[in-house]
C-alpha cells in the first residue's frame, strides 16, 4: 500500500511538471515567434533608410561640385573686374589657372585671388598666369605666402621697371644671397621693396641692391634700420652737387668732388659706391667724417660697411654672374614642395579639379533656375506689400512652417539615431531569437524526459518495483 501511495505521489508530481512546462514552451515559441516580426520589420526600416542615405549620397558629388565651381567664379569675378579682355579670352585664363593646380600645391581659388591681384597691380592678362605661377614659386622658395610674394614682384616690376624674366632673376639672386650669407630671403626683399626705387636712381640695378641690403642685414642691422640707412647713402650720393658746405669739404677729405662723384656713378654706379666706401675706410676721423655726410643718425649703420667691406664684396661677387644664380627660386622651390604634405595638396588638387569641371557644367543649369525662384520670390514680395492681409496670414502659415522645421530637424537627427539604433536592435533580436531557440530546445528535451520518467516510473510500479 505504501509503495502504491509513493508511486501515485511521484506520478502526480510528474504531471504537474508536465502541464506548467508545456505552458513555458508554447510561450517561448510565441515569444520567438514575436522576435521574427520584429526583425523583419527593422529589416524594412534598415532597407527605407538605405534608400534615403542613397539618395543622399548620389546628391553629395552635384552639391560639391556646384559649391566648388562657385568658390572659384566667385574669385574670377575679381578677375574679369581688373582685366580687360573678351569672355573666350578669360574662359582660357581661368583653365589656365586651375591647370597650375597640378604643379603648384594651392588651390585654384588662391591662385586666381594671386592673379586678380596681379591684374589690379597692372600686369598684363597675357603675363597672368605666368606671374601666378612665378608668384606661387617664390612664395614657397622664401617661406612666405604666394599672395605676399606675388604683392612684392608685382611692386618690384613697377618700382624697377622690370619685365618677368628680369624680375624672376631679381628673385634668384635674392634666393642665392640667402643661401650663402646670413640674411634671410624674405628680409632680404623687405629691404629691397623699401630702397629698390632709390638704388635705381643712383644707377644700381636690383641684384646690386640686394648685395647692399644682404650685407647690412648678414652684420646684424634690422631691415627697417638697413632700409633707413641705405636709403641715406644713396640719396646723398645721387645729389651730392645740392648738399651743403660740411658735406662737400667732407667729399673732399676723401680726395673727391660732387661733379667727379656724379661722373662716376653715371659710368659704374656700384664701382663707384665701393670706391667711396674704400676711401671712408683709409680717413683718419671716420667718424667726424661720416656725420658730415650723412648725419648722426645714419653715420653708424653706414659704419658698418665701412668697417665690413669684405661682407659687401662677397655679396656683389655672388650676383657678379647671372650664370651663377639663375634658376635658384626654381630649385629651391621644387626642393621643398618634394614633401608628402606637398603630394596630398597636389591630390586634393586633382579631386578639386573634377569637381569644378562638372560644376562648370551644372552652373548653366543651376543659374537660370535661381533666377526664376527670385523673380517669383520678388513677385511674392511686391503682393505682400499690396496686401497686408496676405502679409498676415504669410506670418501664421510661416510660424507654423518654422515649427514644423525645428520638428523636422529634430527628425532628421532622429532617423540618423534610428539608422544606428535599427541596426543594434536587429543585432540583438537576433541574440535573442539564438537564445529563444535554445531555450525551446530545452523545454522541449525537459518535457520528452518527463514523459519517459513517467512512464518508467509506471512500469516499475505495475511489476512491484516501487
Amino acid at each position: 500500500m505504501n509503495a502504491l501511495f509513493r508511486l501515485q505521489v511521484m506520478l502526480d508530481l510528474v504531471d504537474r511538471m508536465t502541464g506548467p512546462l508545456g505552458r513555458v514552451g508554447e510561450g517561448l515559441r510565441k515569444v520567438e515567434e514575436l522576435s521574427r516580426r520584429a526583425d523583419l520589420a527593422l529589416q524594412r526600416v534598415g532597407a527605407g533608410l538605405s534608400v534615403a542615405g542613397a539618395g543622399a549620397a548620389l546628391a553629395a558629388p552635384l552639391v560639391l561640385a556646384t559649391r566648388a565651381a562657385m568658390d572659384v567664379e566667385d574669385a574670377f569675378a575679381d578677375v574679369r573686374k581688373v582685366v580687360d579682355a573678351p569672355a573666350p579670352a578669360l574662359m582660357a585664363l581661368q583653365r589656365e589657372l586651375l591647370g597650375l593646380t597640378r604643379v603648384i600645391p594651392m588651390t585654384a581659388r588662391e591662385l586666381t585671388e594671386i592673379a586678380a591681384a596681379a591684374g589690379q597691380a597692372g600686369i598684363p592678362m597675357q603675363e597672368l598666369v605666368r606671374f601666378t605661377q612665378d608668384a606661387a614659386r617664390v612664395g614657397v622658395a622664401f617661406g612666405i605666402t604666394a599672395q605676399e610674394a606675388g604683392d612684392a614682384l608685382a611692386k618690384l616690376r613697377n618700382v624697377l621697371e622690370l619685365t618677368q624674366p628680369q624680375v624672376m632673376r631679381v628673385a634668384d639672386a635674392i634666393n642665392y644671397l640667402s643661401n650663402n650669407m646670413a640674411a634671410t630671403a624674405p628680409e632680404i626683399l623687405d629691404v629691397l621693396r623699401r630702397v629698390g626705387g632709390t638704388g635705381k636712381l643712383l644707377g644700381l640695378t636690383g641684384q646690386q641692391v640686394a648685395a647692399f641690403s644682404a650685407s647690412l642685414l648678414a652684420l646684424g642691422t634690422a631691415p627697417e634700420v638697413a632700409a633707413t640707412g641705405l636709403n641715406a647713402l644713396f640719396q646723398r650720393l645721387a645729389t651730392a652737387p645740392a648738399q651743403p658746405k660740411a658735406f662737400q669739404e667732407a667729399l673732399a677729405r676723401l680726395g673727391l668732388t660732387a661733379t667727379g662723384l656724379q661722373q662716376a656713378l653715371r659710368r659704374d654706379a656700384a664701382g663707384a659706391i665701393m670706391d667711396f666706401l674704400r676711401r671712408l675706410r683709409a680717413v683718419p676721423d671716420q667718424l667726424t667724417v661720416l656725420s658730415d655726410l650723412f648725419g648722426m643718425e645714419y653715420a653708424d649703420d653706414i659704419a658698418k660697411l665701412v668697417g665690413s667691406l669684405g661682407t659687401l664684396e662677397k655679396a656683389f661677387s655672388l650676383v657678379r654672374s647671372p650664370a651663377a644664380y639663375t634658376g635658384s627660386v626654381l630649385a629651391e622651390f621644387q626642393n621643398r614642395s618634394a614633401t608628402l604634405r606637398n603630394e596630398l595638396i597636389l591630390l586634393r588638387n586633382a579631386l578639386e579639379r573634377i569637381w569644378i569641371t562638372l560644376g562648370n557644367a551644372l552652373l548653366p543649369v543651376v543659374t537660370p533656375v535661381v533666377a526664376r525662384l527670385a523673380d517669383l520670390l520678388n513677385r511674392v514680395s511686391d503682393l505682400l506689400d499690396r496686401f497686408p492681409l496676405l502679409r498676415g496670414a504669410l506670418v501664421a502659415v510661416t510660424a507654423t512652417l518654422g515649427g514644423l522645421l525645428v520638428v523636422g530637424g529634430f527628425l532628421v537627427t532622429g532617423l540618423a539615431a534610428l539608422g544606428f539604433a535599427a541596426t543594434q536592435a536587429r543585432l540583438g533580436l537576433l541574440a535573442l531569437q539564438s537564445g529563444l531557440a535554445g531555450a525551446l530546445r530545452q523545454a522541449r528535451l525537459l518535457s520528452l524526459g518527463l514523459a519517459l520518467l513517467r512512464g518508467e516510473m509506471a512500469r516499475l510500479g505495475a511489476v512491484g518495483l516501487l
